[in-house]
Formats: structure tokens, sequence, C-alpha cells
């Protein structure tokens, strides 16, 4: 399997996205898949457990992410955990 450079990555994510039709092709990015996954478990029920071994995150930036879906989210459980924890029950980057 070949794989592109690194300094690659982040052109050939915003070339297709644009080849999609995606309106906001120019901000495409390859943090983008990061938030998403983080997104899509948190409105599939994931726990908070999850969400953040799936992103790697060991800061509080994740919630500025889940609270993007707030609305979307299909119970108000991932909610709770989101006002309940604390920055300091965190690790820092």
């Amino acid at each position: 399997m070949h794989g592109i450079p690194i300094s690659q990555v982040n052109p050939t994510l915003k070339e297709a996205s644009r080849d999609t039709g995606d309106p906001h092709w120019s901000s495409a990015s390859s943090h983008g898949p990061r938030r998403g996954a983080g997104c899509d478990l948190a409105k599939e029920g994931g726990n908070l457990g999850e969400i953040l071994a799936a992103g790697d995150w060991r800061s509080s930036a994740f919630k500025t992410y889940l609270a993007s879906v707030e609305k979307d989210l299909a119970g108000d459980a991932i909610l709770g955990l989101l006002r309940e924890t604390s920055d300091s029950d965190l690790e820092e980057d």
C-alpha cells in the first residue's frame, strides 16, 4: 500500500472535498475526521471514554466539538457527562 507524504494530506483532502462538491472544501483538513469521529460516536451513544480514546484527546478540547452537535445527540446522558467532567479530570496535552 502506498501512502501520501504528510505534506500532501491537507491539500489532498481539500481537492477531494472540492471535487465532491463540498461548499466548505477550502477549510478541509486532517483534523476534520478526528472531530467528526468524536461527534459521530456521541450521536451513536458512545460513552465518554470511547470518545476520548477515539480522538486521543487528553484535554477538554473535545467538548467544543461535541457541543457543536448537542442538538443532534440522542440522549441527555452524554451532556450530563460533559457538564460533570471538570478539566482537572483530564490529563493535559
